[in-house]
């Protein structure tokens, strides 16, 4: 027999060139991420518990659900002040999501079977009629670049999907649809479900079948085949900066890992804390949050390794994470005490390397080779003056047509010019033109060398 706990809402806030090969200098070290995260408040949720949790990142706010009828709204910034009174609510308060597009957030009542939608801003106005969803939704994921709204039904099972731009965000479909039916096994149950913005796919986790379910968050709704996972999975994210998916198992304690783009198992099974739940993804740090509510903790995954770097002590009973990518807080809701914690992670950034010492001065005489990429360099025959005509150099080339670039040097760098012929001359007036390399097709890339004066 299988123990199921709450499960966590994953919100989402992803020709040949010719030219020289310069050494000249290096890019800089990009930021590393390192294990710095920090609880840096804890704060009551403001409602009658804390459940599962969004943010707003334009306004700055967070969502928080409490399993029970009423959600409350906080400041997403120090001391994390309630933004007003706790919102009633007829039913039991699950998943809650963002909508960017509409300035909108939708509340799974799970007890009446609706989402409730709320003006995302004070004065938090309730935008419409309850909406008509599955048996007991649970969570709800948006998708910003088709204003699709996805709430899993785990009672049915099945996902609904709702028409976020269109008034009063009528249905639109119940999935799977064929090709995907016979769709979800029976015995599954529908949990975390999370978007792809680019593919517009959607991720569902399978409970009792110990799948990932993918399929078409719009029409044809096709599907591949649903990829095998943990144990009793759970929370669903998607990370847009390593195109991975991750799946938190709360019956094997880890973490599966996927190519969003081949579907391919990169990771079974990365070891988290205790019955992982909840899952969110800071795109921008490329970083991944898991709740382990078994242990009171927090996993962060460093998304470039996909390893955990650090696990952070939180609340009692964390279940809800999401994270605000413009502050670099994650919010994760204790269930057990009724508090919001808050994680600050802001990764140290290596320093940038000092900058190149000037080169000793060359000998008498000394020249230097340098690798010419999609041809060969000759030097002309000729010297020829300032603002002589292109035309007039590329005529003296043989066989006709075969000129590609030119490359000056005017005695302090070496200039390349682009192969319009004929054209006017767009040689650069100076003091004297010392030498014209005629750079002219060769066998591909990498295939010549020229030698020049080192100045």
């Amino acid at each position: 027999m299988r123990i199921r706990v709450w499960r966590q809402i994953p919100v989402l806030l992803a020709t040949g060139v010719l030219a020289l090969v310069s050494s000249a200098g290096s890019p800089l070290t990009a930021p590393v991420a390192e294990g710095a995260a920090t609880v840096i408040a804890t704060v009551p949720s403001g409602a009658k518990g804390a459940n599962l949790i969004a943010v707003n990142h334009s306004a700055n706010l967070v969502y928080v659900t409490s399993g029970s009828n009423d959600f409350s709204i906080l400041s997403g910034q120090p001391p994390f002040a309630a933004a007003g009174p706790p919102i009633p609510v007829a039913g039991n308060t699950t998943g809650v999501a963002y909508d960017s597009n509409t300035n909108t957030i939708f509340v799974a009542d799970f007890t009446n079977n609706v989402v409730l939608p709320y003006l995302a801003v004070p004065p938090f106005t309730v935008l419409g009629p309850p909406i008509a969803t599955g048996n007991g939704p649970m969570y709800v994921a948006t998708n910003p670049s088709n204003s699709r709204i996805y709430v899993s039904d785990p009672l049915q099972p099945d996902v609904t999907v709702l028409d976020g731009a269109a008034p009063g965000f009528p249905f639109v479909a119940s999935l799977p649809q064929p090709p995907c039916a016979p769709g979800f096994p029976a015995s599954a149950l529908a949990g975390g479900v999370a978007v792809n913005p680019t593919t517009k796919q959607i991720y569902v986790a399978l409970d009792f079948s110990d799948q990932l379910w993918v399929m078409d968050g719009a029409a044809p709704w096709s599907c591949p085949p649903p990829i095998p996972v943990g144990v009793s999975p759970d929370g669903v994210a998607y990370n847009s900066a390593n195109n991975h998916v991750y799946v938190t198992n709360n019956g094997s304690n880890n973490v599966t890992i996927i190519d969003a783009a081949t579907r391919n198992v990169l990771n079974p099974g990365l070891a988290v804390g205790s019955t992982p739940g909840g899952v969110a993804v800071n795109p921008v740090n490329n970083r991944v949050y898991v709740t382990n509510v078994g242990d009171n903790s927090v996993s962060i995954i460093d998304g470039s390794t996909d390893t955990v770097v650090q696990t952070v002590p939180v609340g009692s009973g964390p279940r809800g994470i999401a994270v605000n990518p413009l502050t670099n807080l994650v919010f994760v809701a204790n269930i057990n005490n009724s508090t919001v914690s808050v994680i600050e992670d802001m990764p140290s950034v290596s320093p940038p390397p000092p900058p190149p010492q000037p080169a000793p001065p060359p000998a008498p005489g000394a020249t230097e080779q340098l690798s010419l990429q999609g041809g060969t360099c000759t030097p002309a025959a000729v010297t020829h003056p300032d603002a002589t005509p292109i035309a007039t150099i590329a005529g003296a080339v043989a066989p006709p047509g075969v000129l590609e670039s030119l490359w000056e040097f005017d005695g302090i760098t070496w200039l390349g010019y682009s192969p319009q012929f004929p054209a006017a001359s767009n040689l650069t007036q100076m003091d004297r033109l010392d030498v014209v390399f005629i750079c002219i097709g060769g066998s591909g890339p990498g295939a010549g060398t020229f030698s020049r004066p080192v100045i």
